[in-house]
């Protein structure tokens, strides 16, 4: 019930209830496919439980820099970081703010590289009308 609940509140089809958004992290990159020699971007401002999931899986994490007003991932930095092993970028939204995830998305779709939300410190904002993390 609690699943069902939160996917309506945040407004997507399905959600998963974990122990921990660590947990949640490391089922997100397992089910991309996401190995060894992959890497994944992520901001160098992430606490261990962005980055730990992405070395459970064997990949490497790639540390961009931030925007000073936000603290997010600075998307012209993700781009420029992204290489043929590029698999992945997570955008962490952090302190209350939200990264800017209209440029990220676009980065994701023209290079065809999915951007996984954590939105752990994010549950109930919107971006442009949409729930983090959706």
């Amino acid at each position: 019930r609690f699943e069902k609940q939160f996917a309506a509140f945040v407004g997507t089809q399905y959600a998963i209830a974990t122990s921990s958004c660590t947990g949640a992290m490391h089922m997100g990159l397992a089910a991309l496919g996401i190995g060894a020699g992959d890497e994944v971007i992520l901001a160098d401002t992430n606490w261990i439980a962005t980055a730990s999931p992405i070395t459970y899986v064997g990949a490497t994490p790639v540390f961009v820099d931030i925007l000073p007003d936000t603290w997010c991932l600075d998307p012209a930095l993700v781009e420029a970081a992204i290489t043929p092993r590029t698999k992945a970028i997570i955008a962490t939204h952090l302190y209350g703010n939200l990264c800017e995830m209209d440029r990220l998305l676009d980065i994701g779709k023209r290079h065809g590289i999915p951007v996984i939300e954590d939105a752990a410190e994010a549950v109930g904002s919107r971006w442009h009308g949409h729930a983090t993390g959706s």
